[in-house]
């Protein structure tokens, strides 16, 4: 297993044939837009790729991640996020976007 930074509050964790990118802003590169780990590496990487969301702040989510299922050479993509319609109780419980 290998843990990457990747921006802001931005970490990738690597396992055999599995991916989870957590809270994406944006890619390492600071001259170049979406250049870095993300685009030039984990995207191309095999196996199965998680997104996850811890919350709906800016720097903690991209909407740009939606279209990594369009464009990364990789299937599928799952993003999970908190639920916005999670009753307070339950607010902790992921939703799975396959």
């Amino acid at each position: 297993m290998k843990l990457d930074y990747i921006y802001h509050s931005g970490f990738a964790i690597e396992a055999d044939g599995v991916t989870v990118i957590i809270d994406y802003y944006k890619d390492s590169s600071e001259e170049v837009f979406n250049k870095g780990i993300v685009h030039d590496y984990l995207l191309e990487k095999p196996g199965v790729l998680y997104v996850l969301c811890s919350h709906f702040h800016p720097d903690h989510f991209n909407r740009e991640v939606l279209s990594w299922k369009k464009t990364a050479a990789r299937h599928p993509l799952h993003i999970l996020q908190r639920h916005p319609e999670a009753p307070p109780r339950l607010s902790g419980r992921c939703h799975l976007h396959q």
